[in-house]
């Protein structure tokens, strides 16, 4: 009948002797302790950082493409079946050749587009500084064949357009 209740102070009991018993370390103890692991944790983080920031590609004009074919046709690809486009093509240098549709200079770097008709969707090309002077020669409505790595795409709900982005793109050839 009153079992609960023994429980309940066999249970009081035991918070009671722990709260007086000593723990085996001093709190000085503690503090170094804290203080190697919270001093190991900000190694260790700096180390990935450091990897991370740091981290070198190779040129993409030396890079052998893993997928070459038409901006047009990448770009509907991506319009019918955007998981398995973004599975297929995330990270994976690729070959594509189209028409300019905007060219947009920044001090060290250029982005390209290539507009689909009538959609809305486009995929843009980020040149850094390297291959952003090879651009200033480039036009609006230029044919061009360039390699990137491909980013994977976006859509923007308020635009009711897609995007796919590209990082170190290089010119290949102009026609």
């Amino acid at each position: 009948m009153f079992k609960h209740r023994i429980f309940a102070n066999h249970f009081l009991g035991y918070l009671y002797t722990v709260r007086i018993m000593k723990l085996p370390f001093t709190n000085k103890i503690r503090i170094r302790i804290f203080w190697a692991l919270f001093a190991l944790g900000l190694g260790i983080g700096g180390g990935i950082a450091y990897y991370l920031f740091t981290e070198k590609f190779e040129d993409t004009k030396l890079v052998k493409a893993a997928h070459a074919s038409s901006a047009l046709a990448f770009l509907k690809e991506f319009q019918n079946n955007d998981s398995l486009a973004n599975a297929r093509y995330r990270n994976q240098i690729v070959e594509l050749s189209g028409r300019i549709s905007a060219l947009e200079q920044a001090d060290t770097s250029a982005n390209l587009k290539i507009n689909a008709d009538g959609t809305g969707d486009y995929l843009i090309f980020d040149f850094q500084q390297e291959d952003a002077k090879e651009t200033k020669k480039l036009q609006q409505g230029d044919s061009v064949t360039i390699r990137a790595a491909c980013s994977g795409s976006s859509y923007s709900r308020i635009l009711n357009s897609r995007s796919v982005q590209f990082q170190r793109a290089t010119l290949i050839k102009k026609f």
